[in-house]
C-alpha cells in the first residue's frame, strides 16, 4: 500500500505597498480596491498605522475586503510580530485570499518585512511575497531623499516605483525624477500617475520578490536583524525577584521578555541559542500586566509600558544560570531579591551581556500627535488650526491626516496634508456611526499639549 500523494500548498501572493508620509499609498490602494469592486479577487488588507489611533483604515473607501489593523508604525520586532500572528491565523484557518495587501506606514523599511516572509518557514510556506510597490511624491520625494534615508530603502527594493503626483510637477522634473529613481533602483518599472490611478494588474501581476534583490539593495539583508536587542545571563538562586526596567530609545508602546535555562555562562553556547529565542520571540506572547509574576518558560511575556517603564515579579524554581532577553535596550535594569530577611537589597548584575543596534531602528527625531474626541467643529477654527499646524516655525510638520466631524454637516470631514500641500473634502455620510474626531500629526519638536488643547478649543 501505498501513500497518497500529498498535494501542494498554493501560496497566497503578498502585495506590500510603501512609501514616505503623505506619498498616496492609501489612495492608491482605493484605486486597487475600486477595481476588484465586483469581487473578482478575494482581497485581504492589512493596515500598519503610524501613532495611536487608526486613520488610514478609515480612509479605506468602501472596502468589503477584510481589513486588519496594527498599530505601531514602524516594522520593529512588534509589528513583525504581528504581521506573523495575523498572516499564520489566517493559514491555521484555512482562510482563502486571491492576494493580501499590506500598507505600510510611511516611515517602515521593506527590507525586515521582506525578510520576515523569507526566514520565517510558516510564511515561506503558505505566502509568497509577491512584489514591493513604492509610491513615491513627486512633488516632495527630492526634499525625502535628503533628509529622511528611509526613503532610499523604500526606492531601492520596489519592484514597481509609482511616481505620483504627477499632475502637480512639470514634464521636464518628472523626467529628471525618473531618471534619479532609475539610478537607485534600475530594475524596477517607473509608472507616472496621479491619485494613484493605474491599472491594478500592474501591482498583481508582479512576478515576485527574491532575496538576490535584497542583498543588491542590501548588502545585510541575509544577516538576522534580531528582534530582541539585549540579552543578560544571570545567576539566580530559586525565588522571587522584584524587576524594576526602563526601556531606552524613543517612547515604546510594549516590552518584550523572555527567560530561559542556560548551562554556562559563555559566549559560545550564547551564541548557539540566539536563533532558537529568536523563533520564540516571534511565536504568541503571554500578556502580563506591571506588577504580575512571571517564570523562565519556553514563551515570551509581553507588557504594556508606561513612559518606557515597567515593575514587575519574575519567579525562579530552581538555582542556576538563566538568559534574559528584552525587546529593548535598557536605560536601567534593576533585579533584587524579594525575601532578603531585613537586609539591604543588592541589584543583581549580569555575568555576561550583549545588546544590538537594529539595521532598521526608527527616526527617533520623528514622533506623532494623536487626538481623539467627540463634538462637532468650528470650521473656521478647524482652518485656523490646519494652518497654525503648517506654518508654526516651532516644530517641522511632515504629515497629518483626519476623519472629522464638523458642525453643520451630517458628512465625515476628511483632511490630509503633507509638507505645504493640504486638502479637505466631505465624503460619506456618518449614517448610524456616532460622529467622532480622530486626528494625527506626524514631525520633529511637536509640542503634543499645545496642539491637542489649540485642537480641542475648535470644538463648537
Amino acid at each position: 500500500m501505498t501513500d497518497q500523494p500529498t498535494a501542494p500548498i498554493i501560496r497566497t501572493p503578498v502585495i506590500v505597498l510603501t512609501g514616505f508620509l503623505g506619498s498616496g499609498k492609501t489612495t492608491l490602494l482605493n484605486q486597487i480596491l475600486a477595481q476588484n469592486a465586483t469581487g473578482s479577487r478575494r482581497l485581504a488588507v492589512i493596515e500598519n498605522e503610524f501613532g495611536a489611533i487608526s486613520i488610514d483604515t478609515a480612509l479605506i473607501i468602501g472596502a468589503d475586503e477584510d481589513v486588519v489593523e496594527m498599530k505601531n508604525g514602524c516594522m520593529c520586532c512588534t509589528v513583525r510580530r504581528d504581521l506573523i500572528n495575523i498572516l499564520s491565523d489566517l493559514a491555521d484557518k484555512g482562510q482563502s485570499y486571491d492576494a493580501i495587501l499590506i500598507e505600510t506606514t510611511g516611515l517602515a523599511n521593506p527590507s525586515p518585512i521582506a525578510q520576515t516572509f523569507m526566514g520565517v518557514q510558516k510564511l515561506w510556506t503558505h505566502y509568497e511575497l509577491q512584489g514591493i510597490v513604492t509610491v513615491v511624491d513627486a512633488v516632495h520625494i527630492d526634499l525625502d531623499l535628503e533628509r529622511h534615508p528611509v526613503t532610499q530603502d523604500q526606492v531601492a527594493f520596489a519592484n514597481l516605483l509609482v511616481l505620483n503626483k504627477a499632475d502637480l510637477v512639470s514634464t521636464a522634473d518628472l523626467d529628471r525624477l525618473e531618471i534619479r529613481l532609475r539610478a537607485m533602483n534600475s530594475e524596477s518599472e517607473v509608472l507616472h500617475t496621479s491619485h494613484g490611478q493605474i491599472d491594478s494588474e500592474w501591482i498583481f501581476g508582479l512576478s515576485g520578490f527574491d532575496s538576490s534583490k535584497g542583498l543588491r539593495a542590501d548588502p545585510t539583508f541575509e544577516t538576522p536583524d534580531y528582534p530582541y536587542k539585549w540579552v543578560g545571563v544571570y545567576q539566580f538562586a530559586a525565588g522571587e525577584y522584584n524587576v524594576a526596567l526602563h526601556a531606552s530609545g524613543t517612547p515604546h508602546v510594549s516590552e518584550l521578555v523572555l527567560i530561559t535555562s542556560i548551562s554556562e555562562a559563555n559566549d559560545e553556547l550564547l551564541d548557539s541559542i540566539l536563533d532558537q529565542s529568536m523563533h520564540q520571540f516571534f511565536a504568541k506572547e503571554e500578556r502580563f500586566a506591571s506588577g504580575e509574576l512571571i517564570t523562565p518558560a519556553p514563551i515570551v511575556w509581553q507588557t504594556d509600558l508606561s513612559e518606557n517603564q515597567v515593575a514587575f515579579r519574575m519567579s525562579i524554581a530552581n538555582d542556576g544560570l538563566y538568559a534574559l532577553f528584552l525587546q529593548h535596550v535598557p536605560e536601567t535594569l534593576s533585579i533584587t531579591p524579594q525575601d532578603l530577611s531585613g537586609q539591604k537589597a543588592v541589584v543583581l548584575t549580569p555575568l555576561l551581556r550583549r545588546s544590538w543596534e537594529s539595521r532598521y531602528s526608527e527616526d527617533s527625531s520623528i514622533t506623532s500627535v494623536a487626538i481623539a474626541a467627540k463634538g462637532a467643529l468650528d470650521i473656521d477654527r478647524l482652518n485656523d488650526y490646519f494652518q497654525f499646524v503648517r506654518f508654526n516655525d516651532a516644530h517641522e510638520f511632515l504629515r497629518m491626516k483626519g476623519v472629522l466631524h464638523v458642525q453643520g454637516s451630517d458628512c465625515r470631514f476628511i483632511f490630509q496634508g503633507v509638507h505645504t500641500l493640504a486638502h479637505g473634502s466631505y465624503t460619506e455620510p456618518w449614517g448610524e456611526t456616532e460622529p467622532y474626531n480622530h486626528f494625527v500629526i506626524i514631525g520633529r519638536n511637536l509640542n503634543r499639549e499645545q496642539l491637542t488643547h489649540t485642537f480641542l478649543s475648535c470644538i463648537a
